[in-house]
């Protein structure tokens, strides 16, 4: 594994230092997305610095920052949960019952989501176009975002997202074992693109020697967008081709 190991950062994302000096402080950029969180009879959530293996999945899909729910059952800023646990649910998310079928949350009570969360299960049918069989959540494919603080409607991410990226992103990417990462919307693009030197701006481009991944980087539309979602159709045969062949090894 590459640089800083993968539990000490996400151990620094989950407790992230700015979150008690944001809700001080009006004027640092976290300030809104931190304080859009505050209801009297909720814990914070801790931010979710990735899901699934990070280390080892070949696949890894970049998104702006988590929705936020209030019965999924999900790591709190409480003395229950310890970093150990925290971390083993961010790892272990679409194992041992925290996710059923990779796609419904568990609940705080009893039970799952009656509904499927829709961006996991469109990142699901991606991660099947490219490694062309049936996958394994979590560990065929890994999920983070480029803000990690969770919010309703993507709420103080534009503020945020400098901040955020400057201190998560290329660490992020330099513990990750992908040889594919899927950059999903507009957002998370521009902000992909700010930090990592790529060889050229197609949708398809790896990244210039020295940076901390030699992934291919395949620019795609957020899946709650409107038009095309296959890569066969955004990216062309050739396009998918090449990202298939680079899984291969």
């Amino acid at each position: 594994m590459k640089g800083l190991s993968s539990a000490n950062l996400l151990e620094e994302i989950a407790w992230c230092p700015n979150i008690p000096r944001s809700r001080r402080d009006a004027d640092l950029p976290c300030h809104r997305i931190v304080c859009s969180q505050d209801r009297l009879s909720e814990p914070i959530q801790l931010p979710e610095p990735w899901s699934g293996f990070l280390e080892t999945a070949p696949i890894l899909f970049v998104s702006s920052n988590p929705s936020i729910s209030y019965t999924e059952d999900y790591p709190l800023d409480t003395s229950d949960w310890t970093v150990e646990k925290a971390a083993h649910f961010f790892t272990h998310r679409f194992h041992d019952g925290w996710v059923r079928d990779g796609r419904y949350s568990r609940l705080r009570q009893p039970g799952y989501s009656a509904m499927p969360t829709r961006y996991w299960s469109s990142v699901r049918k991606r991660a099947m176009e490219l490694l062309e069989r049936d996958v394994i959540p979590g560990e065929d494919y890994c999920l983070t975002e480029v803000v990690h603080c969770k919010s309703k409607q993507e709420i103080g991410v534009n503020e945020a997202a400098a901040e955020c990226t400057k201190l998560y992103l290329r660490r992020i990417l330099e513990a990750s074992g992908a040889r594919v990462v899927v950059v999903m919307g507009a957002f998370a693009a521009n902000a992909v693109r700010s930090n990592i030197r790529l060889l050229g701006t197609t949708p398809i481009a790896g990244a210039e020697p020295g940076e901390p991944t030699q992934a291919l980087f395949a620019f795609v539309p957020h899946p709650a967008s409107f038009g095309p979602k296959e890569f066969r159709r955004l990216l062309g045969e050739d396009g998918l081709k090449t990202l298939q062949q680079k899984l291969r090894g």
